[in-house]
């Protein structure tokens, strides 16, 4: 019986504070079994959704004793090491709810999967893969619920029937494991995740992509196509084994109560969590969830660790080393950082190396996503930059005769090559360069009518901060 919780576990229990979730992650990830993928999706779930619903957001002053905090703001005065693991989760995790859970998703798994079906050898077949995406995929809610955060986690799936598209891959790959299937693993994209499995490593796509027109779930992923698509970072993703799993679940949980308030808790849960995935090794080769640990140090360091710069630049050199530089986030992050930093040579150094990354790459409808942050980097923070540069030039004019004001950077791609000029002259011509920013719009606009709106797992891709 997979749902058969461990005693050690057990004991955790009722969860009522960001320490003992934390050592129930630890326990499942240092221990001699595979970690629990829906115990953990489950647990992590129940915090996120309980911390980031309305009705955790009240009016009251904000209390100096951590452990009463009601009103959760990013800029809280953050609280000190020995306060973070006692931070109080109010109402706690109890086991009864965590276990029939648990029970509920297992037995809506077997109930519908006969294996005497699906069972040839101890690997999975793409006939069960598809099996059990057909299991979620038809248990979840018809009801549009587009565009919405916290829908990631299996206690999202089993309390409300829904599920955005990581969610639905991560529930195929739990639902394997309670099969008894550990050769199913994730494999995730920066904007799309599916399966992997098999002695041979095969692929199937086992969920949607943007508006979901197209089903192909069962399918495998085209090797041709992978090679030249961003969706499929040129056939480069992040390879899940458990543990990595365990570090995907953490990775796309969002602390967001609304569009400028986050959960204290769920953000302190979230950045523990990876720090103890950190330092077992399961983020060696993540960017996407290094970029998401930099920007929570970003917002509330943690003393004693590394700050957030060397965190995204960790996360640049993985993407190098490991994925042969396929990866457009990590540079996004690294540019978004040296941006609020006022570092503006820094941020569009970071994004003409994103730029020197898509231009390998074919145009595709289902890239539209990343078309748009290259849209929003030309159209606002880039004519942003100028204004701010125009404006410390007037105040800084005898500084800016003794300096260069000339901006040492390579752009790489089509799109922003024209800027080239203009971006290294002597002296920055805003206006000239605000022309040639609105002609690129108004072309981007005309190729990309059609908007894709992306659901992929809230935090799987970053939240803006900019």
């Amino acid at each position: 019986n997979w749902a058969a919780m461990r005693e050690e576990d057990k004991r955790l229990f009722p969860l009522s504070t960001i320490g003992g979730v934390v050592q129930l992650f630890r326990q499942q990830l240092t221990g001699d079994l595979e970690p629990d993928l829906t115990l953990l999706s489950i647990v992590a779930g129940c915090v996120e959704n309980s911390m980031t619903s309305s009705r955790n957001i009240t009016v009251s002053p904000v209390s100096n004793d951590i452990s009463s905090v009601s009103e959760k703001i990013l800029d809280y005065e953050e609280p000190e090491v020995a306060d973070v693991e006692n931070l109080r989760l109010d109402p706690p995790v109890e086991l009864h709810i965590v276990e029939a859970l648990c029970a509920k998703f297992e037995s809506v798994i077997k109930g519908y999967c006969d294996l005497s079906l699906f069972k040839e050898g101890q690997f999975a077949t793409r006939t069960l893969v598809k099996r059990v995406s057909d299991i979620i995929w038809n248990t979840l809610s018809k009801t549009q619920y587009k565009d919405r955060a916290h829908l990631q986690s299996i206690y999202s799936y089993l309390t409300g029937s829904k599920l955005d598209c990581f969610g639905v891959a991560f529930a195929v790959v739990a639902g394997c494991q309670v099969l008894g299937f550990s050769d199913v693993h994730l494999a995730i994209s920066e904007d799309h995740a599916w399966v992997v499995f098999g002695e041979d490593s095969q692929t199937a796509e086992v969920t949607w992509h943007g508006k979901g027109h197209e089903d192909k779930r069962g399918q495998s992923v085209e090797a041709e196509k992978a090679k030249d698509s961003w969706l499929y970072v040129g056939g480069k993703p992040v390879l899940c084994n458990r543990h990595v799993e365990v570090a995907a679940l953490v990775s796309s949980m969002s602390p967001a109560m609304s569009p400028n308030m986050d959960s204290l808790e769920v953000g302190v849960l979230q950045q523990e969590l990876l720090w103890l995935l950190y330092d077992l090794g399961h983020l060696e080769k993540y960017p996407m969830a290094l970029g998401n640990l930099g920007d929570l140090e970003e917002v509330s360091a943690t003393p004693g660790r590394p700050p957030s710069r060397d965190i995204y630049d960790e996360a640049v050199a993985v993407n190098q080393k490991i994925y042969q530089d396929y990866h457009v986030y990590p540079y996004t992050y690294s540019a978004g950082f040296h941006y609020r930093q006022r570092d503006f040579k820094g941020a569009l150094k970071s994004w003409a190396e994103a730029a020197n990354v898509i231009k390998r790459y074919k145009y595709s409808k289902d890239d539209e996503e990343i078309y748009k942050e290259f849209m929003e980097i030309n159209n606002e923070l880039i004519p942003h930059i100028l204004k701010a540069d125009e404006e410390s030039a007037t105040k800084k004019e005898d500084e800016a005769k003794k300096k260069s004001g000339k901006i040492n950077v390579t752009i790489f791609s089509a799109k922003m090559g024209a800027l080239k000029d203009l971006i290294q002259a002597e002296k920055l011509n805003s206006s000239a360069l605000h022309l040639q920013l609105t002609a690129q719009s108004q072309t981007d606009v005309k190729k990309s009518r059609a908007s894709l709106e992306t659901e992929f797992a809230g935090r799987v891709k970053r939240a803006r901060r900019d």
